[in-house]
């Protein structure tokens, strides 16, 4: 039986230290990386090149400039947390758009990690994020 407990002990301290290291910003007990930590912006910059590759024009996001955020959603109705965000999106063919992005906690891989979903307003031409983006904007 000791052995049983300590097996589940080291279990539930790898699974800690996993999402500690995932962001170690804290936000209402939960570890979310800020809006602009860097490997947040990274991950928005990433999505929309992935995104563009299936539309075949090439878009992709140069720098991303004013990010602010949005809310919070921590302990509340909802189990996860949620941090929206904006900045300003400075693609490769000069233009400058609106990016809304949702950090949300224990989204990713089996639900240890955050992860990060993007929208970029005037390119979601079949509203895959909704009507000007808004499955990740705070309602």
């Amino acid at each position: 039986m000791m052995g049983f407990r300590l097996a589940i002990g080291l279990f539930a301290l790898a699974i800690t230290g996993t999402t500690a290291l995932a962001g170690s910003y804290s936000a209402g007990g939960y570890h979310l990386p800020h809006c602009d930590a860097s490997n947040v912006m990274s991950a928005v910059a990433g999505s929309m090149k992935r995104a563009q590759q299936a539309y075949q024009n090439g878009l992709h996001i140069a720098g991303l400039s004013n990010v602010k955020q949005s809310r919070l959603d921590a302990n509340g109705p909802s189990a996860v947390a949620r941090r929206y965000c904006r900045a300003r999106a400075t693609l490769s063919d000069g233009r400058t758009r609106t990016v809304y992005y949702m950090v949300e906690q224990d989204a990713a891989f089996v639900g240890i990690r955050w992860d990060v979903e993007s929208c970029v307003a005037a390119a979601d031409k079949w509203r895959v994020y909704g009507n000007h983006c808004s499955t990740v904007r705070p309602r």
